[in-house]
């Protein structure tokens, strides 16, 4: 997926989720006439990661501002 950081959050997770979509509708039609482990589209994940965001809030209303610290928990 090309670099979509300038879209808002809500079109990237549609985006996202269109995408994942796409690719189970895949998926689930080659099941048809393939096995699971012969289709290439389907993948375990390779990791899973947790973290913890924190947003500190230099000033409220108007336009606030402030800054977000995300903490990657242990795996």
């Amino acid at each position: 997926m090309a670099d979509d950081r300038g879209l808002s959050f809500g079109r990237r997770a549609l985006l996202a989720y269109e995408e994942i979509s796409a690719n189970l509708g895949n998926v689930l039609e080659q099941l048809d006439t393939h096995e699971l482990s012969e289709i290439e589209d389907y993948r375990e994940p390779l990791s899973v990661r947790a973290r913890k965001e924190v947003t500190v809030f230099l000033s409220w209303g108007g336009p606030s501002d402030g800054f977000k610290v995300y903490l990657m928990m242990k795996e």
